[in-house]
């Protein structure tokens, strides 16, 4: 045994599954050899506690090192009362979790280990030393490895997110007749009570006589204890096994999750596995093959002497999928049965493994969900992909408006332009200002509701009076809180908050956007009794002043390189090919209202339909108030042009003001959270 006091080589935080791997791996590759350990867990792992199934080729078990482990396996698949369908060159294997335990059990015996049975409190490091200290209740160790399998905390799910709960109990029975095929495995049969839930039961038969027999439920909570058993009795009655004992149960919970975990601050050579490294399939479960798979990388890193560090997050098609089926599941929790029961009649079991352990092609997977209730998919896939839109790198929406409006423009279509630009609007740029009632009052929630209309029209009115006064004042004045409220969302995107970037990258879109229709500016500000901007000749165009703001705009964009902050440069760029008022219009709404919007959502966590409905009132005003404009002018918004600045600038005003409140404290709060981490 370790003394207590001295520095060990690795530290493994839980040992289940994932972690058990790793130290079989570690074993077979020699790293055990001269080594030291830890292993903290306050079980000792004396029961079989879990069963982990997954499907394999025969060279693919080879090559993860499992054969010996492997205690049964089936070469057929079931569904219920369906014909069982062979799933070759896949077996589905079944390993007793006693059998990992025993197996690591033996490896350690041999091992300079030190076993601590207790649950891990704290892990601190010292990034000098490269050392961790893992704390329990009653000891301290030191390392250089960290393996950490507890399980995740994950973020609240956005509104294209689930968190779904797989709850499942099974019983061990033994039979009097024969009454199981020993070489088909039932995946799910539906033929129970829903409960208003997706639920199926899912059979292991050992032998003829004897079989796990067990009641899974996707759901928002666990089945009951007693609820399954009567479930379990039914089930058994129904399919007339006779007499038969029960030698064991079983009972658990997985997270079926397509939400983002919680991420601390990562260090070299601290491992999460497991769960918490996001190794459980979201819309099915299952883990143990990709933890193998997981733990023969890891080690191959430690033997290559780099950091053993897989990425948590889960990207691409698949996980698109994923979100799907749980957000339908969770939705339409009754159409759960008719879906699988669907996937498995038009589409071949092998495929549905493989499609499930994302092995498909693009092609195949097309072939999948031709099998499926198109509309509930193709309504949902229509929802993410507008919530992708709205959360996706800032640029993107703005840009492909940009390159629609330019179409529509040369085609001489451009009225398409301005339904399109009126549409946003209303759906997105006015109610993004409209909700500046419930910023001010959550975030001081001293000042009632009537007292921030008056000081909003208070601010609204001296905005008017500096126009009527000095329309000079008041033009510099609005381009200078637009210029700030602008890079402002920007980079609150981005999480920058250095002032003079800010104002800079604000300073550069709005100037460019003018330069570069300066002609157009120039009549509206005429309109207003002030002078024309003078424009010279540049070094390479007829316009030095949209040369300047094109290099100011490209110095914003060095500053901060992100990918965001390029796609939003190129939008501006091609909007000069459209009219001024489109050109901002694509800017204003597409782009910084979107920003907006979701600043917004994600900080009160609602929903779209609840930032509308939080909107309404203020919107349908300010909407009401736009179309009594446009019918008083007659619809000849370029000749009012200069009187509609005026009216937009009273009313942005006192938003930019709530709004620069809203991202301060926002931003306060966050430095605050990441001083109470490092503390």
């Amino acid at each position: 045994m370790l003394d207590h006091e001295e520095i060990v080589d690795y530290v493994f935080i839980g040992l289940g599954a994932a972690n058990s791997l790793i130290l079989r791996q570690m074993y077979h590759q020699g790293l055990l050899i001269d080594a030291s350990m830890a292993i903290i867990d306050p079980d000792e792992k004396l029961l079989n506690d879990k069963t982990f199934c997954f499907w394999a080729t025969e060279q693919e078990l080879q090559d993860l090192g499992l054969t010996s482990l492997i205690s049964h396996q089936w070469s057929k698949l079931g569904i219920g009362d369906m014909i069982a369908q062979s799933v070759s060159p896949y077996h589905y294997h079944h390993i007793s979790s006693i059998a990992l335990y025993d197996e690591l059990r033996d490896i350690l015996s041999t091992c300079n280990v030190r076993f601590i049975r207790e649950r891990a409190e704290s892990i601190k490091t010292n990034s000098g030393l490269k050392m961790f200290t893992v704390n329990t209740a009653s000891s301290t160790v030191k390392t250089r490895y960290v393996f950490d399998s507890r399980p995740p905390q994950w973020n609240p799910p956005a509104s294209n997110e689930t968190f779904l709960l797989q709850s499942f109990v099974g019983w061990r029975i033994t039979t009097k007749d024969a009454c199981f095929d020993i070489d088909t495995f039932t995946m799910m049969d539906f033929s129970i009570d829903q409960a208003q839930s997706t639920q199926f039961v899912y059979t292991l038969p050992f032998n003829s006589h004897h079989a796990l027999v067990e009641l899974t439920r996707f759901g928002k909570d666990p089945i009951s204890y007693d609820y399954a058993q009567e479930q379990l009795y039914s089930y058994c009655e129904s399919k007339k096994f006779g007499d038969y004992t029960i030698d064991s149960t079983e009972q658990g919970v997985i997270p079926m999750s397509s939400c983002t975990i919680k991420t601390e601050q990562t260090f070299e050579k601290y491992v999460k596995t497991g769960s918490g490294a996001g190794r459980i399939k979201p819309s099915t479960g299952y883990a143990f093959k990709e933890m193998a798979h997981d733990a023969i990388d890891i080690v191959a890193s430690i033997q290559e002497k780099q950091s053993p560090t897989r990425s948590i997050y889960r990207s691409g098609r698949f996980a698109f999928y994923d979100r799907l089926l749980l957000k339908i599941l969770e939705q339409y929790p009754q159409r759960g049965k008719e879906l699988f029961e669907r996937l498995f009649q038009h589409v071949h079991g092998r495929r549905v493994l493989r499609f499930l352990e994302e092995q498909t092609s693009f092609v195949e997977d097309i072939s999948v969900f031709m099998a499926l209730p198109k509309y509930i998919f193709a309504k949902q896939a229509v929802i993410d992909v507008f919530y992708a839109l709205t959360r996706t790198v800032n640029g993107v929406v703005s840009l492909g408006i940009t390159l629609l409006f330019i179409l529509f423009h040369h085609i001489d279509l451009g009225f398409v332009n301005w339904i399109i630009l009126a549409i946003g609007l209303v759906m997105i740029g006015i109610p993004h200002g409209a909700m500046d009632h419930v910023l001010t009052i959550r975030d001081r929630s001293s000042r009632s509701l009537a007292l921030f209309i008056l000081g909003y029209i208070a601010k609204g009115m001296l905005m008017l009076a500096i126009w009527i006064m000095f329309p000079l004042a008041g033009l510099s004045i609005f381009l200078l809180y637009s210029m700030w409220h602008f890079g402002q969302a920007e980079y609150e995107q981005e999480n920058i908050h250095n002032p003079w970037q800010i104002f800079l990258r604000g300073f550069a879109v709005l100037s460019f956007i003018l330069a570069t229709h300066i002609s157009e500016t120039n009549i509206i500000i005429n309109a207003l009794s002030i002078p024309s901007v003078p424009d010279v000749e540049g070094l390479l165009s007829s316009s030095l002043l949209s040369e300047s703001t094109i290099a100011l705009l490209l110095i914003s964009v060095m500053l901060q390189p992100r990918k965001s902050t390029i796609l939003a440069t190129v939008s501006l760029i091609l909007g000069m090919f459209l009219p001024l008022l489109q050109a901002f219009g694509v800017y204003f709404v597409f782009h910084h209202s979107f920003l907006g919007w979701n600043h917004i959502k994600n900080r009160l966590q609602k929903t779209n339909r609840e930032l509308w409905e939080i909107s309404a009132p203020f919107s349908l005003t300010a909407i009401a108030t736009i179309f009594l404009f446009f019918i008083n002018t007659g619809y000849a918004l370029l000749d009012f042009a200069p009187l509609f600045f005026v009216i937009l600038s009273c009313l942005s005003f006192p938003h930019v003001w709530e709004m620069h409140a809203f991202y301060t404290s926002q931003s306060i709060t966050s430095k605050k959270q990441k001083k109470d981490i490092i503390a």
